[in-house]
């Protein structure tokens, strides 16, 4: 988990030095319509199935912050599952 990234660095400057930094491009914009895709996802969606339990979305995702941001940034969730669960559990 702790070198992952310099596995996705090494992928990343493969792809540069053999197809040229044009091929950042692509990969930029799909991570782009991915992130776009999960919030209207998030908002929407998620958001009204909430609104209908009585939940507000935003209280909801400000509680889930650190996790959230870890989740972000690492692309998984399994280094903080156990805590997303420790405070699902506290909610209900």
């Amino acid at each position: 988990m702790r070198v992952a990234p310099l596995g996705v660095l090494g992928a990343v400057a493969y792809t540069v030095g053999r197809y040229g930094v044009g091929s950042l491009k692509q990969l930029v914009s799909l991570v782009f319509l991915f992130y776009l895709s999960v919030a209207v996802f998030v908002f929407i969606v998620l958001g009204a199935v909430m609104r209908l339990a009585g939940i507000n979305i935003l209280k909801f995702l400000n509680y889930l912050r650190e996790e959230l941001t870890i989740v972000l940034a690492t692309a998984s969730s399994d280094a903080v599952l156990p805590q997303i669960m420790r405070k699902l559990e506290r909610m209900a």
